[in-house]
């Protein structure tokens, strides 16, 4: 049984913020001087690319969902 949309939405928000939350420690540790440039960079490369996952499977679900819904 497909999960409801809000469920979906819901789950996508908090790994949003989990993200965010990690961007700002990131930042933190770069103006402490902490972190270089590079590094800085290259952690925003992992961030973006695991927020385009998360939403690619947030459509995906929401998508199948759908599908399900339409079907029965």
């Amino acid at each position: 049984m497909p999960k409801p949309s809000s469920t979906l939405s819901d789950k996508l928000l908090k790994r949003f913020r989990a993200l965010d939350i990690t961007r700002a420690n990131i930042d933190k540790l770069y103006s402490q001087n902490l972190l270089s440039q590079t590094a800085k960079s290259r952690m925003y490369e992992g961030l973006f690319l695991s927020a385009h996952v998360s939403l690619e499977g947030f459509i995906e679900e929401l998508f199948f969902g759908l599908l399900y819904f339409q079907q029965s």
